[in-house]
């Protein structure tokens, strides 16, 4: 029988190792051992993350599934589990204001599941879309570079940093969350050379792109593209092909903001600057500049980000960097939103 993260009420609340029993979820009618679902927050091609109640603790929690094939496609059947699992006891010890709590992780046999707190505050993408400040965007920006770099201080990458791994608390706090859970897929080029890379490819960072080792700079770079897409309502470069939007990453010049916010442009090439030694050297140095940056943007410009870009782009004929044609086949499942 496996061992594994999941959360207990001990008295103190402290997580303690617990066994799971190894039967799979085989079907809508069953659940992960231990939770009660209170209903689907939403799903998609990895994942799909419910509201449910934790039985011993009577805790409300946000409860992500993920299909154990699917966790790491290329390696044997449980190693992927058990490099998730290995990370548990560094994930329970993230505790900063802007990380998302976490609170346990288990493996059913089918099914991984990582238990966290339920925010209803909605994510940053709902927010790009419903209208936000400049200011708002830089400041959640900066809060998120400053868990960023608590995490990189104990030897954690997040991996995927992105608009929707961006949560809300009801007092508007921002939490990074899905540490450890970025999605690994395969890229086929041509007939006969493949590689294995993680990430969200709009995100992703040139060196994740080529499958390089990935650093806390490539946490950076992927929340400079982040906040491009907070200032600009688009992500840094558009393609339809997947392999071709990575290239544009490791190869296209850094994105220009629209003219109104140049002031911003410098932290934009400095976070997203294509060699990781050109980047901000910490998270924490990038949250110092966003701060910086928002003294000044409070009276220079407290506009609506989507609706001042979409006319300024348009008068000055302002454009995401596009590619066109609908380059090599690529296989494997890439997450959406919600995974």
């Amino acid at each position: 029988m496996l061992l594994s993260k999941s959360e207990q009420n001990a008295g103190d609340g402290q997580l303690v190792l617990t066994p799971v029993r190894n039967d799979p979820v085989s079907g809508p009618d069953q659940f992960i051992p231990g939770f009660e679902s209170l209903g689907l927050i939403g799903h998609g091609a990895m994942a799909t993350v419910y509201k449910a109640r934790h039985m011993a603790s009577q805790r409300v929690v946000a409860l992500k599934t993920v299909r154990a094939d699917v966790v790491d496609e290329d390696a044997a059947p449980g190693h992927a589990i058990d490099r998730l699992l290995s990370e548990a006891g560094l994930l329970t010890g993230l505790k900063h204001p802007h990380l998302m709590p976490f609170y346990g992780l288990g493996y059913t046999g089918e099914w991984f599941y990582v238990s966290m707190l339920y925010a209803t505050g909605g994510d940053m993408i709902a927010r790009i879309t419903a209208g936000i400040t400049v200011t708002e965007a830089l400041a959640v920006t900066a809060d998120v570079a400053r868990g960023l770099d608590f995490a990189h201080a104990r030897g954690l990458v997040h991996r995927d940093v992105k608009p929707a791994n961006i949560l809300f608390r009801d007092n508007g706090d921002a939490l990074l969350s899905d540490f450890g859970l970025a999605k690994p897929f395969r890229l086929q080029i041509g007939l006969t050379s493949a590689g294995l890379i993680m990430g969200s490819p709009a995100y992703m960072s040139p060196e994740q792109g080529l499958g390089h080792k990935v650093t806390g700079q490539s946490d950076i770079y992927a929340l400079g593209a982040t906040l491009f897409q907070a200032l600009t309502t688009h992500t840094p470069y558009q393609c339809r092909s997947v392999l071709r939007l990575i290239k544009m990453h490791i190869e296209a010049p850094v994105p220009t903001l629209p003219p109104h916010l140049s002031v911003l442009q410098e932290i934009i090439e400095r976070s997203m600057a294509k060699d990781p030694g050109d980047r901000f050297r910490t998270a924490l140095e990038m949250a110092g500049a966003l701060d910086k940056a928002a003294a000044t943007m409070q009276v220079d410009a407290p506009a609506l980000v989507n609706s001042v870009s979409e006319s300024v782009d348009a008068k000055n004929g302002h454009h995401a960097p596009t590619c066109c044609g609908s380059g090599a086949a690529v296989s494997g499942h890439l997450g959406d939103r919600s995974s």
